[in-house]
């Protein structure tokens, strides 16, 4: 018997609304909108929130690091899925990062449906490194 793996068609996924409202409700930008990349070409500034397309996010993971490292940005929110056995997903961790598991499974915009995955929210520049789960994007500290 072969393992079943859930996989998702596309990257181009919306943010929900409930976890981007937060977000930009307390001035962090987004240098990754939909269907974009550009933000891994140019500085990011201050506080920054990504839901970065997910087949990528090995480059995203590495470019926040690297933002907050050099004090670029003084805090990064990453929304991803929950690999913990990526290679990705250790370099953040080991970077300091608090990790936000979220409760259940996201249903992202465009009547795209519930996401086959688990997804946390990974936080870079919390210096009170966390790991745990919440039902909801505003228990994460801002």
């Amino acid at each position: 018997m072969s393992a079943y793996i859930a996989r998702s068609s596309g990257d181009d996924w919306s943010t929900p609304p409930d976890i981007y409202g937060r977000f930009a409700s307390l001035g962090y930008h987004d240098p990754c909108p939909l269907g974009g990349s550009g933000g891994l070409d140019s500085p990011w500034r201050g506080r920054a929130f990504v839901n970065p397309p997910y087949s990528r996010a090995a480059e995203w993971a590495d470019k926040a690091i690297g933002e907050v490292a050099s004090g670029n940005a003084e805090r990064v929110v990453l929304l991803l899925a929950a690999r913990t056995d990526a290679r990705w997903f250790r370099r953040l961790v080991d970077a300091g990062a608090s990790v936000y598991f979220l409760t259940g499974r996201l249903s992202f915009g465009a009547g795209r449906g519930k996401a086959p995955f688990p997804s946390c929210l990974v936080v870079l520049g919390d210096p009170g490194r966390t790991v745990r789960w919440v039902d909801r994007a505003d228990e994460v500290p801002a």
